[in-house]
């Protein structure tokens, strides 16, 4: 709920929020006479005591066309049982959204072919620390980042999850390059990406294409 505070123009607690509004938030996250555990989950619209969100795997997309992640499940409970998102679902009510997106710019240099370091960052974020060889980087869901690689030619940028299997390259072809939502582009130097809940429940790392020592963690918040 302190994220869904930084959603909403004009609130700064839920006190600002109507009662009645909040009630029918409450109730989207409860569906009635139910013990679903993750394997029985639905695909496709799935009713709650409040409004109804439309389910893919782990995804929520709520009346506002938001995707929330389902980032832990089956939590036992002695009247039911608990999965546990990270955001807040919200019905079809006229809330005053933020969509503003929030951009991070950052220059990407390398230590030969051993390490990846960033230079500079430019916005609201401390992704990392700088001039850091090999640094683990903490991204933030809906964020947007203008990477710089400025030796893209000889050491291609690429995301990878946990196996190894790519996401987005600059010299391969990754699972994600193709969704909307990411937006996805790389031309020349450039390697802009928009992290999304199901880009953010996979990434693990980046990586050069070309040596496997410039490499480092990727959190995410």
């Amino acid at each position: 709920f302190t994220d869904l505070l930084s959603e909403l123009n004009d609130v700064e607690s839920l006190a600002d929020i109507e009662k009645e509004k909040l009630i029918s938030i409450l109730n989207s996250h409860v569906i009635s006479e139910s013990n679903i555990i993750s394997s029985e989950l639905p695909i496709g619209t799935v009713e709650t005591l409040g409004d109804s969100f439309e389910l893919d795997g782990t995804t929520i997309t709520d009346q506002q066309g938001r995707s929330i992640a389902i980032s832990r499940t089956d939590v036992q409970a002695g009247n039911g049982v608990v999965h546990v998102l990270d955001a807040v679902i919200l019905p079809d009510e006229d809330f005053n959204l933020d969509t503003t997106t929030t951009v991070v710019q950052m220059i990407v240099e390398n230590t030969g072919s051993s390490s990846y370091l960033v230079s500079e960052i430019i916005g609201d974020e401390v992704v990392t620390d700088v001039n850091t060889e090999n640094s683990t980087w903490n991204l933030s869901v809906g964020t947007r980042y203008e990477l710089t690689i400025t030796g893209a030619s000889q050491h291609p940028f690429e995301i990878q999850d946990a196996n190894g299997n790519v996401l987005l390259s600059q010299d391969s072809e990754g699972s994600f390059e193709t969704d909307p939502a990411v937006d996805f582009i790389t031309d020349g130097l450039q390697f802009e990406f928009t992290l999304t809940p199901e880009l953010a429940s996979e990434i693990a790392l980046y990586i050069c294409s070309q040596h496997s020592s410039m490499q480092g963690s990727i959190t995410v918040s």
